[in-house]
């Protein structure tokens, strides 16, 4: 993916899997992502540009948990 990553964006892969990214870390150069599932994952800059990735709106009934994380970790 071509596009940088911005804390609290949506993206949907190729195989339908849908996460938010939770956190950018430019010195280390490492992404932080949450799936539906609320599995948390990374990637490196370096996976993250071969990713075919589709930005999409946050889904509406995890835009209030999301909210309420970005809140708590203070960003």
């Amino acid at each position: 993916m071509d596009e940088e990553p911005m804390i609290g964006s949506w993206y949907e892969t190729e195989e339908g899997e849908v996460f938010a990214v939770l956190a950018v870390d430019r010195a280390s150069g490492l992404i932080d992502i949450r799936y539906l599932n609320g599995k948390v994952d990374q990637f490196d800059r370096e996976a993250w540009a071969g990713l075919d990735l589709n930005a999409i709106e946050p889904l509406e009934e995890w835009r209030a948990s999301m909210d309420d994380f970005f809140r708590e970790r203070g960003k």
